[in-house]
């Protein structure tokens, strides 16, 4: 997430989805944290869209596409929205294109359902165009798609083992798209 700071020419990066645990996200002055670190990472469900989540040392909790469900402009805005009250409608004052200005309250979506890890195999790998999705659930769709996003195939997972025919494709590399995973293949 980007924030243009008024009246300067910088681009100030609010948000880093791609730090990992472990990682400093930023230097918390306002609770004299320290130095705020990546704990932990999961996805959650954002009004029907998985979105990345980071679990931070100082218990502030950021979400893909939100920001700090501290308030929108943590860690750069000395007094955090509610003190410490998660965030869960975002409100904001505007100004159109012909300078009319304009107040929004939208409220935040946020399903606290956690996305199980499940883990998923395909074997053999290589192939000849015969394998099977090895893994733990079953009616999960799926689809086969080649390097350049073409479907190839689509069904319906089985329990533990779905065996799959691709000896109709060329050699080559495909992707095995599950709902919570996605595998490469390569056919032979």
């Amino acid at each position: 997430m980007r924030w243009l700071l008024e009246q300067q020419d910088t681009v100030t990066v609010l948000y880093d989805f791609s730090l990992a645990v472990s990682d400093t996200a930023y230097y918390d002055y306002y609770y004299d944290f320290g130095h705020t670190v990546v704990l932990s990472t999961d996805t959650v469900d954002l009004d029907g869209r998985t979105r990345k989540r980071l679990f931070l040392s100082n218990e502030d909790v950021w979400v893909e596409g939100i920001g700090s469900l501290e308030g929108i402009r943590r860690p750069y805005w000395t007094t955090p929205l509610g003190c410490s009250d998660p965030v869960y409608t975002f409100c904001g004052n505007y100004l159109d294109s012909n300078q009319v200005a304009y107040a929004i309250c939208n409220d935040i979506l946020l399903e606290t359902t956690f996305a199980e890890k499940q883990l998923f195999s395909i074997a053999p790998n290589p192939s000849t165009g015969e394998f099977a999705i090895l893994g733990t659930l079953s009616n999960d769709a799926y689809q086969i798609r080649d390097v350049t996003g073409r479907l190839v195939l689509s069904g319906i997972t089985t329990e533990k083992r779905t065996e799959i025919d691709l000896t109709h494709v060329n050699a080559g590399t495909y992707f095995v798209v599950l709902e919570h995973a996605t595998l490469k293949v390569m056919v032979e």
